[in-house]
């Protein structure tokens, strides 16, 4: 009989009950059954340990357990293939939020492949013409026109005057970028 189930250590597989959450008639029933039957009948719950920095991770279509295991302590699990939804993450060193002016995004900047993320309320601009580099954390702009620009009927950019051949005018929410005629 078992009458204390303890944990199971078979490798990188530990095997436990939850004998402690159990109600009396349901302990009772336990009791009187042999440890290996508890086994068979899926009552023991299956971890796996603690994955390291690099290793696959979280939740993917990999049975029997369809999880890859959690990372350790300091690492989080990043699932980057958006094209394969289903496919396991990689554990990964946290990175503090990024400020605005600071490096973030993926980059080929090894060990980690990112700069970070941004915080809340800012965006990763990245240069499209070298996609290896990092990006930078800025402010998102308010889509919308600089003060005395507007888009006139017909136009899509923001423009002082609707007198084309002699008029400035910018993308919307990009104030910055101003081109003239």
């Amino acid at each position: 009989r078992c009458t204390k189930c303890r944990p199971i250590n078979a490798g990188s597989v530990v095997l436990s009950f939850p004998v402690a959450s159990m109600k009396s008639e349901e302990m009772s029933f336990v009791k009187t059954l042999p440890c290996i039957l508890l086994l068979l009948t899926g009552l023991g719950e299956q971890v796996k340990a603690a994955r390291k920095e690099g290793e696959s991770c979280g939740s993917c279509y990999c049975p029997p357990t369809y999880s890859a295991g959690e990372c350790e302590q300091g690492l989080t699990c990043v699932h980057d293939q958006p094209d394969i939804p289903d496919a396991a993450g990689v554990c990964k060193i946290k990175v503090a939020a990024r400020k605005v002016g600071e490096s973030c995004g993926s980059c080929f900047c090894p060990p980690t492949y990112s700069a970070g993320e941004c915080e809340p309320g800012l965006k990763c601009k990245r240069n499209r013409k070298i996609p290896d580099l990092p990006g930078v954390c800025k402010r998102k702009r308010k889509k919308g026109c600089k003060k005395g620009y507007q888009t006139y009927p017909g136009e899509v950019n923001c423009c002082d005057s609707d007198f084309a051949p002699a008029r400035c005018c910018h993308a919307p929410g990009e104030k910055e970028s101003v081109f003239c005629t």
